[in-house]
Parts: C-alpha cells; structure tokens; sequence
C-alpha cells in the first residue's frame, strides 16, 4: 500500500467514524440537551447579564463547531473513499501515467 493509499484509507475510516457519530442517537440526545440547556440559559438570565450571554453565544458556537468537524470529517472520508473507487477502476498503469 502506499502511502497515499494509507492516508486515504485512513480518511474513509475517520469518515466512516464520524458518520457513526453524528447518527449514534445518545449522542444525538445529547447534543440537543446541551443546545436546549444553553438556550434556557439565553431565556432565564437577565438581559443585562452580558458576560453570561457571551459565554452561553461561544458555548452554541462550540456545539456548532464540533458538528461541523465531524461533518467535514465525514465528507473527507466520501471524498477519499470516491478517489480510491476511480484509483481502481483506472489500474496500476493508468495511476503511474496519471502522476506524470
């Protein structure tokens, strides 16, 4: 194997990993427990707390932030998975002329 075969290899099971999280249902729960705890923090406090909504904005920020990795985890993993597909189909010789 070489090693754009490995580190695409490795990018299908990242991929492969992420997608198992973003479907796994307790994580699902999760996450929308602490989107809902944060927004009721939103909701509860008083408008002139400002360090409490800024520090409840960057929380859903970092929720936001941690979907959208493992998203672009998971299209990493499609990508190289589709890329190791067409190296295939192509054979040795077509992938050795394609470099040069």
């Amino acid at each position: 194997m070489s090693d754009e075969e490995g580190r695409m290899r490795n990018q299908v099971d990242r991929g492969e990993e992420a997608r198992k999280i973003i479907e796994n249902s307790l994580f699902n729960e999760a996450f929308a427990d602490l989107e809902r705890g944060i927004m009721d923090v939103f909701k509860e406090s008083g408008l002139s707390d400002e360090k409490l909504h800024r520090h409840a904005r960057e929380s859903l920020g970092l929720l936001a932030n941690l979907r959208q990795c493992l998203e672009q985890h998971m299209i990493t993993g499609k990508a190289a998975h589709t890329r190791m597909l067409t190296l295939k189909e192509k054979g040795p010789i077509a992938r050795l002329v394609s470099r040069v």
